[in-house]
């Protein structure tokens, strides 16, 4: 599995950026409104990317809704590498800047 997810992001890098991999058996960490970039497993080709807005009760499947090409995809985590980042809030977005802003000052 290392191996494969080291493949992805040497062949798949600028797909991916900064996303994280999400194991078949921890779906359920997933929730809306999350940005979800797929692989598929078996051709490991860039497939599909959007935000989250449904997840079947069983995590047999998630749907997916890409703004650009105005699309909904329907995910199945068996046959797919699941890379997902969470949508930051207004708060924690305006709290990390003002971080990086008192870590850039000259102590």
């Amino acid at each position: 599995m290392d191996v494969i997810l080291k493949y992805i992001n040497i062949n798949h890098g600028l797909f991916i950026g900064d996303y994280i991999h999400v194991p078949t058996n921890d779906i359920w960490k997933l929730k809306k409104k999350d940005i979800i970039k797929c692989v598929d497993k078996y051709g490991l080709s860039e497939k599909k990317s959007g935000k989250l807005y449904k997840i079947q009760p069983n995590f047999n499947y998630l749907k997916i809704y890409n703004y650009f090409e105005k699309k909904t995809y329907t995910i199945y985590p068996e046959r797919e590498h699941i890379f997902y980042k969470r949508k930051l809030s207004e708060t924690q977005i305006f709290s990390k800047s003002l971080e990086n802003i008192i870590n850039k000052l000259p102590k």
